[in-house]
């Protein structure tokens, strides 16, 4: 679930990233050649060649930084979306927003174009369930509104952005979080569906992050009611006292540990939260024999059987 931010930062909008995607020209690069003779004359006038043949928008998961003869990269968030490699005063259009590439504040040998777009209309066309737990890696969608790149010398990329399926997960997880720091999210339509988000949130040290997942039924955004943020923490309790080891005779202190966990619930329309429920791990025993440090759990199934009855309908 967290996903990473950029530190660059030159408009006002978040920098999540969810997504690449590239755009690659078709036309050759022409070349005037001259051939030598035995005798010079002066060449005939000739009109300027037509300016190249507008290249396609494909996907890509490469970051590469080059907009030149092969590919530029588009990295598209929730808020909008940036076009890097690109040569100052190009510009980038999309629907009726624009931007001209020009050098970053941070890095003036950093050029980019930043695009600023609610995705939040096209994110609520997402077929849910498609998305996740078996989800479909052959879903794809693109955006009706196509992207247009022009150069000053006349080369441009014109076309749709097309996200695969992982990439929409992210770009709705990153909408649906607003949810946890108590903003409204809509998507139209809204749905009657009472499914939720959940997200992991482990605080303790060496405990890997799941990945986000869906609870219940929901056939698109608007049948999301939930959104569920769960934190995990290990509590330190008093020590076991001193252990003799067996194989060397030294001694040891045994420490005891345990770790409670707490799901708040937010409901997803206002923000605001529904629900919130702790589950506290119990206290581990000191036995005449231990390997280490004695710890316990909070109770997993009893907090998962709780967050299914919120994505229950009349739940």
């Amino acid at each position: 679930m967290h996903g990473e931010r950029m530190h660059e930062r030159v408009t006002r909008w978040s920098r999540r990233l969810v997504g690449y995607a590239t755009l690659v020209p078709l036309a050759a690069v022409w070349l005037a050649c001259g051939l030598g003779g035995g005798e010079t004359s002066e060449p005939a006038a000739q009109e300027p060649p037509p300016p190249p043949p507008p290249g396609q928008i494909t996907q890509s998961g490469q970051s590469q930084n080059q907009c030149e003869d092969e590919s530029c990269v588009v990295r598209v968030y929730a808020t909008g979306f940036e076009v890097r490699g690109v040569v100052a005063g190009a510009e980038a259009r999309f629907g009726d927003v624009s931007a001209t590439a020009g050098p970053t504040a941070e890095n003036p040998n950093i050029v980019l174009a930043r695009v600023e777009h609610d995705f939040a209309p096209f994110v609520s066309s997402f077929e849910v369930n498609r998305l996740f737990g078996s989800a479909d890696s052959s879903y794809r969608v693109s955006t009706q509104e196509e992207l247009t790149v022009e150069h000053p010398d006349g080369r441009s990329f014109t076309g749709p952005l097309a996200f695969p399926s992982a990439q929409m997960r992210r770009m709705l997880g990153w909408l649906l979080r607003r949810a946890l720091d108590g903003q409204p999210v809509s998507f139209a339509p809204e749905g009657e569906g009472t499914a939720l988000y959940f997200v992991e949130r482990p605080r303790q040290r060496n405990t890997r992050t799941p990945a986000p997942r869906l609870v219940g039924e929901a056939a698109t955004p608007g049948d999301i009611r939930y959104v569920a943020q769960m934190t995990s923490e290990a509590r330190e309790l008093s020590g076991c006292g001193t252990y003799r080891s067996r194989s060397t005779g030294g001694t040891r202190t045994i420490e005891r540990r345990t770790v409670d966990a707490t799901v708040v619930v937010h409901d997803r329309r206002t923000g605001q939260e529904a629900h919130r429920r702790e589950f506290r791990g119990p206290t581990p025993r000191c036995t005449r024999t231990v390997r280490g440090t004695q710890t316990s759990m909070f109770d997993r199934e009893a907090l998962d059987a709780w967050v299914e009855s919120l994505a229950t309908p009349g739940g």
